[in-house]
């Protein structure tokens, strides 16, 4: 049976902790390195309706994308918040992974995921860092659209691959769209190195009020796709290099996306 650090080292292969900024808390959140760790669940938050599947379905390793813990911590309330999902992971055994930002900055990781989804080509990365094999990575990724769109379709597009209920706009080019830029969850500061790089479009979420007036003074077609909504279609992606490890790796490690839908937002 594989034990937990063995997993949280071929996870580690595939996200390197190293690429994490470094005011993450990329890694292991909980759990004790002889855990076992052969069933794997995927989601994006570990929030206690996410852990109470996992603890119906048998899993000992919870990885998400967001982090459980990432303020310091002074004191843990266990009826609720973290403290909840704290306890609620200690009374059924479940480890917890979370792989942020070194999912973000990975090559194959979710900008990458977000830019081929998008049908952005060519892309590189907006911010450009270097991962361990020496290859360009970073935050966001930018490149060109096969054809020429208006702002109007590019939102459309954006719906559509991402499924999203709903996504704002706002400025936009004169002309038709050519080149985007993309970074997933909450990107807008990124919005003038866009700019900069040639983007006619920029596509992200937690857009700000004064971000988006800073996008009509810059000329660029700004795309507000949520926070969520840039990074939940990801998951699917992040299980599936899971997969592609454990089997390299020769270990029967099953691995499932959480079915469980979680949103801060309710439409009134």
């Amino acid at each position: 049976m594989p034990k937990l650090r063995e997993v949280v080292s071929y996870i580690e292969e595939v996200f390197d902790p190293a690429l994490a900024a470094r005011w993450d808390n990329t890694g292991l959140q909980l759990g004790a390195p002889d855990w076992e760790a052969d069933k794997v669940m995927v989601a994006l938050d570990p929030l206690p309706e996410i852990i109470r599947e996992a603890a119906e379905k048998k899993i000992n390793l919870l990885v998400t994308h967001h982090p459980l813990f990432f303020n310091p911590v002074k004191s843990l309330d266990i009826s609720r918040g973290e403290g909840l999902a704290a306890a609620l992971c200690i009374k059924n055994g479940i480890a917890l992974y979370a792989a942020h930002t070194s999912f973000d900055r990975a090559s194959g990781g979710l900008n990458d995921f977000l830019a081929g989804r998008l049908g952005i080509m060519n892309a590189r990365p907006l911010e450009r860092v270097y991962d361990n094999r020496s290859e360009p990575v970073g935050f966001g990724r930018i490149g060109n659209l096969k054809a020429p769109i208006t702002a109007s379709a590019l939102l459309g597009r954006v719906k559509k691959a991402l499924s999203a209920e709903s996504v704002r706009l706002t400025g936009g080019p004169g002309g038709k769209i050519k080149t985007v830029a993309v970074c997933g969850g909450s990107g807008a500061d990124m919005l003038e190195i866009a700019a900069e790089s040639g983007a006619d479009a920029f596509i992200t979420g937690d857009v700000k009020y004064h971000q988006a007036l800073a996008a009509l003074s810059l000329g660029i077609c700004l795309v507000d796709a949520g926070h969520q909504g840039t990074e939940l279609p990801a998951m699917e992606h992040l299980a599936a290099r899971l997969r592609e490890k454990f089997r390299e790796k020769g270990r029967k490690i099953s691995v499932e996306n959480c079915l469980t839908r979680v949103s801060p937002w309710k439409d009134i």
